[in-house]
Parts: structure tokens; C-alpha cells; sequence
């Protein structure tokens, strides 16, 4: 499986690589010119995009990412849940989102939510395609894997009830037809007449947002501990601290989930997570499950199995499994775990110490109750965090402080007050 993967993850990278070069204009490869365009971007300036004609795929990608006329009311794009001031996770402050402390997003109807947090698309480029054995999982998009790649994720969030809300593959396309501009440009980019056919005008949709989503912005390798591992930044006592913890398997035993390879710490272009699947006992998020209930979305007696709800994955010891996410970014994309439901990285962390049986953490410090219960009891793997030492509060600060190293370097203003 080792190998299989580190394989794979080379592939991929190489194939992102290949894909960001290719037939773009010279503005692929300015980083300053993304993120002018990326923090100015007005999502919903579609007239702009009715005058340009764009010349390759990852152009024409953006504007499609930001164009709310891609969903059933013509209120929410891509950027609305990815938004790409808040790298790439959704904070919008609508009243039923602050309700729900963000922890979900708001769909296209303006009252249907989802069940799990809005994961970061940065760095999801360098996912490897999903795959799986009997007892085994890797990869994927999605906290369940559902989609293979990254590709096949651009086109499930348009059809989603809770989310896009179009009712079908040939109401997007029709969509792109009514601007002038798209229909030239997909002529160009890809072949004359392609939005003639339903499944070749959805696959290159798909393909001109995924081209978009492998480019330098998502990808930047910028933050504070690249420039550390380049010899420009000197770390700090308390982040030294923090790295330590973070790479010791003796101590935290992070790095058995959050590294792509072991065997090397200094890896340049490490996204800080291993693409596996586990169930850690997360508790279910009772107040996004509640306001579901309420709001028709799900039975009260519902269960999130993660791993298990893929349509590949058909043995019980799969539920309750969930993809490991990316640490990239991860001090400013709160809420967390997949039904976003702690606040804290602290508390994060101090839940992991609870499970193995730390007696300094048996109170949630966001609820000060105990903590509740895992949704999904059986399989639960904590292993990986039984295997370290107990840490106190000056050790779990240490760890935070490691962590907001991983910041890219566009958003490290959002750190400021982050705890």
C-alpha cells in the first residue's frame, strides 16, 4: 500500500505540474498577479465575463468558479462555500450559519445546510486518486472519498440539492450557453460544437475548474515553516517547541497521520496529511444535526458513517472513518473535524488527549461538559494518539504555535487573535 501511494502522490503532483503549464498564459506563473485577481474578485460580476474570451482552460476555470448564475437561483458559486479571502473554507456570517457557528454551509435556497464542514480546497490538488482494499482506504475527494479526484469533485457541488441545487447536467450547460463569451471560449479551448454533447460539456466544465484549482494560488508553498525549511525564517523558542512535539512519535505521534512520508521531515512540498481514513470517535455535532432534523434534511436516528456512505465501500468496519484533512492553513480554518464540531484547535487537541486517557482534559473547555459520545462507536482507531506522552496546556500552545507556521503566506493576517 506504501508504495502504491508514494507512487501515486508523485503522479499526481507531476500531473499538476504538467496541467498548470500547459497552454496557460504567462499569468500562471505569477503568484502576486493570482492573488491580486483571486482577493478583487467580485463573484458575481458575470458581465465581465460576458466580454472577455478566455484562452485556456484554467482561465476559463476561475471565471466559472465564481459565477453564481452556476446555481439553481443564481445566489451562490464556488467561491461562495470556498471563498477564496478565508483560504478557501466557507465564513460567511448569515444568521443560520452564525447559529451554526459556521460549522456548516448554506445552500443555493437560502435554508438547506449541509451535514459536514466545507473542507479547504487548498492544496486538494495533490490528493492521489481514490483507492481502497477490503480492510483500507486512501485518497479521494470529500471527507468520504466519494469523488476519485479532483476533477470529478468540480461537478458533484452543482447538482447537490443542498448546495448548488441544479437539477441536472443539461441545466448547467444551459446556463453556460446563455453567455455569449463561455460558448466561444469552450469552443476554442476544448472543440467546436462541445457544448452540443451533455457528457463531453460536463467533463470539460469539470476539467477548465479543476485546471483553475491546480494552479500556483491553491498551491503555494509560502508559509512561515516553508521559509524556515528554505534557511529564511528562524523559528521562535515556543514553535522549536512545537515542531518538536509535532514530529516525535515518542511524544504526539502527529506525524503518523499528518505526513505524506515518514521517512523525511524536511519534505518541501509536504501538505501534513497521510490522505488515510480513520474514525477517531468524533461526537456528533447535535446542533447541526438538530436544525437538520427540523429542517427535513435528515431523520432524527441519523448517522454520519463517513468512509462507509461511499458507494465503493461496502464492509461495516469502514464506518465512522474519515479522511485525514490537511494541516496546511489549519490554525485560520476553523471549525474542525468533519461535522465541524469544536471551535479550538485547542480544544482539538485536547480532545485527542481525553481519548487517550489524559486526566488533565476530561471537560470540553467550549461546552465545560464532558465530552459526548462518539457518533459512531464501533471501529474507533485511536491508536495512533495512545502512543505518545500526556501533554499540558504549555505543551498544546507549543503545538498551536507549530501549527500557525503552516499558514500561507496571502493569509497570515487571519492569524491575529487566533488562539
Amino acid at each position: 500500500m506504501n508504495t502504491l501511494y508514494i507512487n501515486n502522490i508523485l503522479s499526481i503532483f507531476i500531473l499538476s505540474l504538467l496541467l498548470i503549464g500547459c497552454g496557460n498564459s504567462s499569468s500562471d506563473n505569477n503568484i502576486n498577479n493570482n492573488e491580486k485577481i483571486i482577493n478583487n474578485k467580485k463573484p458575481n460580476d458575470n458581465k465581465k465575463n460576458e466580454k472577455r474570451l478566455y484562452e485556456n482552460r484554467k482561465d476559463l476555470g476561475e471565471a466559472l468558479f465564481f459565477d453564481k448564475n452556476l446555481s439553481k437561483n443564481r445566489t451562490q458559486s464556488c467561491a461562495t462555500c470556498h471563498d477564496p479571502k478565508q483560504a478557501f473554507v466557507d465564513k460567511r456570517h448569515n444568521p443560520l450559519m452564525l447559529e451554526l457557528k459556521q460549522a456548516v454551509s448554506l445552500g443555493d435556497d437560502n435554508k438547506s445546510i449541509g451535514n459536514r464542514n466545507t473542507p479547504t480546497i487548498n492544496y486538494a490538488s495533490l490528493t492521489p486518486t481514490f483507492q481502497h482494499t477490503s480492510s483500507d482506504a486512501i485518497g479521494g475527494m470529500f471527507h468520504d472519498g466519494r469523488a476519485k479526484d479532483l476533477k470529478e469533485q468540480a461537478g458533484l457541488p452543482l447538482l447537490n440539492p443542498v448546495e448548488m441545487n441544479m437539477s441536472n447536467r443539461n441545466e448547467v450547460i444551459l446556463r453556460i450557453k446563455e453567455n455569449e463569451n463561455y460558448v466561444n471560449s469552450f469552443n476554442k479551448i476544448f472543440s467546436p460544437g462541445i457544448l452540443d454533447s451533455e457528457e463531453n460539456s460536463y467533463l470539460a466544465i469539470t476539467l477548465a475548474i479543476e485546471t483553475f484549482e491546480r494552479s500556483e494560488i491553491f498551491n503555494s508553498f509560502d508559509s512561515k515553516y516553508d521559509l524556515y525549511l528554505e534557511g529564511k525564517y528562524e523559528l521562535k523558542k515556543e514553535e522549536k517547541i512545537g515542531r518538536d512535539l509535532f514530529f516525535s512519535n515518542e511524544k504526539t505521534n502527529c506525524a503518523s497521520c499528518h505526513l505524506i512520508n515518514n521517512s523525511t521531515i524536511l519534505n518541501k512540498k509536504e501538505t501534513f496529511t497521510s490522505y488515510k481514513y480513520y474514525n477517531l470517535g468524533i461526537p456528533k455535532n447535535i446542533l447541526v444535526h438538530n436544525k437538520r432534523v427540523v429542517l427535513g434534511l435528515e431523520n432524527k436516528d441519523k448517522i454520519d458513517n463517513g468512509l462507509f456512505e461511499n458507494k465503493d465501500i461496502l464492509v461495516d468496519d469502514q464506518k465512522g472513518k474519515f479522511k485525514v484533512p490537511t494541516l496546511r492553513n489549519i490554525a485560520i480554518t476553523s471549525p474542525y473535524m468533519h461535522n465541524g464540531v469544536f471551535q479550538k484547535l485547542d480544544t482539538v487537541l485536547k480532545f485527542y488527549e481525553f481519548t487517550r486517557d489524559n486526566n488533565l482534559y476530561k471537560i470540553n473547555p467550549e461546552t465545560n461538559k464532558v465530552w459526548e459520545k462518539a457518533e459512531v462507536k464501533d471501529n474507533i482507531e485511536n491508536v495512533h494518539l495512545l502512543s505518545g506522552k500526556e501533554l499540558d496546556q504549555e505543551k498544546i500552545n507549543a503545538l498551536i504555535a507549530f501549527l500557525k507556521l503552516l499558514t500561507d503566506k496571502q493569509y497570515q493576517h487571519l492569524l491575529e487573535g487566533k488562539k
